[in-house]
């Protein structure tokens, strides 16, 4: 019931009383209406929060941006609850790297979010692209007082090798391309060792071993493509085909 009467022959005056919790206002405050009156409040949130629920009297009326008690005949309340903003932010990247922390990542308002990158070995960033725009070949990327949903992609690349032109280099094979039969002519201080093959993924595939400046190998056991012999520090790209 209403409680409060401006004369004893009036009719009585209803309380509304409003309150918030968190960043915001309602609006009006607390109201004193005529008995049979309506009146509205509107629930306003600060920058970087909004509504969480509206509670009248006691019942919970959602997110609701306002409401309107029609034909008061009893004192009410209204509380209006606020809550800070989160923004997703989703991390991505190709094979070969990794970017920290992955996935999607809850950020308040106003927040910042650092992100690391990290090539596997043999691999390099290609680019970091944040909410659509290349930032190059950056190993972190921050975003900073977050108040939207972003996303960060990176793309790694395996490390071009490329044959040492005959001036430079001491290691030689041919022919290349080749079917199969190799040859290989190694002219470095060191003779004895192990040549290592890798696939174009990075993957050790056959190892063997020389001892002499001349040496002839099949390799048609292996599937035509591009792979990559090491002996030492002296590295060649060799096609098989």
């Amino acid at each position: 019931m209403c409680t409060e009467f401006v004369t004893k022959t009036s009719l009585p005056t209803c309380k509304i009383t409003a309150s918030v919790r968190g960043d915001g206002m309602v609006n009006p405050g607390d109201t004193l209406i005529d008995y049979g009156s309506d009146v509205r409040f509107i629930a306003t949130p600060n920058i970087g929060y909004k509504i969480d629920s509206v509670i009248i009297s006691g019942l919970n009326k959602g997110e609701i941006t306002s409401y309107t008690f029609s034909n008061v005949q009893s004192d009410s309340n209204i509380r209006v609850v606020f809550k800070i903003k989160s923004y997703t932010v989703s991390a991505s990247s190709s094979a070969n790297g990794s970017i920290s922390p992955k996935g999607d990542t809850l950020v308040k308002h106003g927040e910042d979010v650092t992100y690391t990158i990290v090539p596997n070995t043999g691999y390099k960033i290609d680019s970091v692209i944040v909410n659509g725009l290349n930032k190059g070949e950056i190993t972190s990327y921050t975003f900073s007082n977050v108040q939207s949903d972003s996303n960060i992609r990176v793309i790694f690349i395996k490390i071009p090798v490329s044959n040492k032109k005959a001036t430079e280099s001491r290691f030689f094979v041919s022919p290349n391309p080749t079917s199969g039969k190799l040859t290989i002519d190694n002219r470095l201080p060191t003779m004895k060792g192990q040549v290592y093959i890798y696939n174009a993924a990075g993957v050790w595939v056959d190892m063997f071993s020389i001892s002499n400046r001349i040496t002839e190998l099949n390799l048609s056991h292996l599937t035509p493509g591009i792979y990559l012999l090491q002996f030492g520090n002296e590295r060649v790209k060799l096609l098989i085909k």
